[in-house]
Order: C-alpha cells, then sequence, then structure tokens
C-alpha cells in the first residue's frame, strides 16, 4: 500500500479548517511525517489512531526549523506512548550545532521537557542533501532557498514535497516526473503585481511562493498532479478556491489538499 494524508496543509497559524504542516506517507511497512506542524493532533483521531496501531516505528522527516513546523513534537508523548520514533532533521547552516541541539532549545526545560523524557523512543538524526534508503525507502533531500535553511524531499518517483521556499528553477530538474509535487503555495501573484522590483517582490513573499510560480514549475517539471500547500492563515476557503483556479490556468491537474482524506500514491 502507497499512500498519503494530509494531517496539516496550512502554514504559520492554524486555521478553523486548517493545521499547519503535517503530512504522513504510508509506503508498505513504513510511515513517514513529512514536517511536525500542529497536523500532528490529527494522529488523535481515527485515521491516525488507526496508523498508529498498524506501525510501531515512524519516520518524521523535518523540512526546517520554524516553530509551526516542529511544534507538533510536543505532541508525541500524548500519542506516541511506547513507539519508536527517529527524526531526521537539517544538519548543514545550522552555525556548527547539531540537529538536537537546536530542538533541545524548544523541548528542554524550561520551556518543555526533554526528548529524552518522552513515553516513546525518540532519536535525532541529522539529513544532507543527497539520496538515502530510510527504511527501506527511497528518499531524496534537495537544499531549498528560504529565509533558514530548508530541504525537500523526494520520496521515490510518487512524491516531491516542497514547502518554504522561493520558487527556484532547481526544481524543476529535481521533482522531474514525479506523480505528485506538494508546492508551497503561500499567497496569489496578483497581490504582489504592483511590486516591480524583483528584490523587493522576494523580499515582500517571505521567502516563499505564489501558487501561480508553483503552478509554472510542476508545469516545466512534468510532474502528474500538483497539490497547492503551506496555505496563508490571513485567507480564508473561498480565497484558496480562487487561489486554485488561477493556478489552474496555468498548470490544470492542480488540487486544493482536503486535511484527512487519503491519496492513493501507486
Amino acid at each position: 500500500m502507497k499512500r498519503m494524508v494530509l494531517f496539516g496543509s496550512g502554514g504559520w497559524i492554524p486555521s478553523e479548517h486548517r493545521s499547519t504542516m503535517c503530512v504522513v506517507v504510508e509506503i508498505g511497512d513504513s510511515l513517514f511525517v513529512l514536517d511536525a506542524g500542529t497536523g500532528m493532533r490529527r494522529f488523535r483521531g481515527r485515521i491516525g489512531s488507526a496508523l498508529l496501531k498498524e506501525h510501531d516505528t515512524i519516520s518524521i522527516l523535518l523540512s526546517h526549523y520554524h516553530l509551526d513546523h516542529i511544534i507538533g513534537i510536543s505532541y508525541l508523548p500524548l500519542n506516541y506512548i511506547g513507539k519508536q520514533v527517529v527524526i531526521y532533521a537539517p544538519e548543514f547552516g545550522t552555525e556548527g550545532h547539531k540537529p538536537e541541539q537546536i530542538l533541545a532549545r524548544l523541548f528542554d526545560a524550561p520551556v518543555f521537557f526533554p526528548l529524552s523524557g518522552f513515553p516513546c523512543s525518540v532519536e535525532v538524526r541529522g539529513i544532507r542533501e543527497g539520496r538515502h534508503r530510510i527504511d527501506g525507502v527511497d528518499i531524496a533531500v534537495f537544499r531549498q532557498s528560504h529565509t533558514v535553511p530548508s530541504v525537500a524531499y523526494r520520496i521515490e518517483d510518487r512524491l516531491y514535497y516542497a514547502t518554504d521556499r522561493r520558487p527556484t528553477r532547481d526544481l524543476v530538474r529535481h521533482a522531474s516526473g514525479v506523480r505528485y509535487l506538494l508546492h508551497d503555495a503561500s499567497f496569489d501573484e496578483e497581490a504582489f503585481a504592483d511590486i516591480r522590483d524583483p528584490k523587493k517582490r522576494t523580499k515582500a513573499l517571505w521567502g516563499h511562493s505564489t501558487a501561480q510560480d508553483a503552478a509554472r514549475l510542476a508545469r516545466d517539471a512534468g510532474v502528474r498532479h500538483l497539490g497547492l500547500i503551506h496555505l496563508s492563515p490571513s485567507m480564508d476557503e473561498d480565497d484558496y478556491s480562487a487561489l486554485l483556479e488561477r493556478a489552474r490556468r496555468i498548470f490544470a491537474p492542480t488540487f486544493l489538499p482536503r486535511e484527512g482524506r487519503w491519496i492513493d500514491l501507486d
């Protein structure tokens, strides 16, 4: 069985209908969680509970260390009791600090209790750019341009996960031919139409992409489907629908993920 479900598809702040980034991928006996945003709470729900009954080992792949992508680690003591959790985190651009040291800034006293005190086994491993074999699955890691060090993950030819990134053209090569591209779509290009200076436009986007950027990259990479993610909490569901229509003018097989619904990766 090869499938994914989005437990979180929003950016920065959870909203009424969307949690922050958390994508669950099940490939055979392996379970991966792409980013640990507030969507991690959905492991308390029907789908999440069923997954935890089936899997004793869970691999969490972090794209970067911004709070909206790691806060769900604090939910592990409730949801993952007795499980083995391995957190893969970028180890470049961290000013000499190891990933476990960075996470300890949040998950340690007096803010929280340390990962070593969780009622599950938690191991933090640094991950570098390149090809890896994790839990029997081929996963490629690519650096991204963001406000802080960030990575994208390609899981076989099934999924390319690219949140929190500027719309650089290297993705066209890295994501070539995948079934699903999940790409940062934090903004609507039309909102920045008056900003002609490329440098000012880049600054205004805060290291993110527009839905139109994502659609152009998906088209040029030859992917089968594009899912718009890291949606801005400053918009509502009607705004997202309008965003979807604008993206579809560029790349027709674009969709808005519905949280809690399975997507077949076969």
